[in-house]
């Protein structure tokens, strides 16, 4: 499913990104799968600052920081580089 979200947020046709990555979201929390989680939530963080909606785009890259770092993945690096962007002081 999160294939699906990138897809459409490659088209950018964002609403249909959003249903597939929250249904993605959902699946990987149903199975506790966190790399997963972590992907959909930098996923719909990414999609809520290219619609200006920072705070929400700062909660989810956040979440996806936190994952990735209890799994000491160094991808939360690159996350941090997102949440760092002065695009979104509020």
């Amino acid at each position: 499913m999160n294939a699906y979200g990138l897809v459409y947020q490659d088209k950018n046709d964002l609403n249909n990104a959003t249903l597939f990555h929250q249904e993605a979201l959902k699946l990987n929390e149903a199975l506790n799968r966190k790399v997963g989680m972590a992907q959909n939530y930098a996923n719909l963080g990414l999609i809520c600052q290219t619609q200006g909606n920072n705070a929400e785009a700062i909660r989810y890259y956040q979440m996806s920081i936190a994952l990735y770092k209890q799994l000491g993945d160094p991808f939360a690096q690159n996350i941090q580089i997102l949440l760092n962007n002065p695009a979104l002081d509020m």
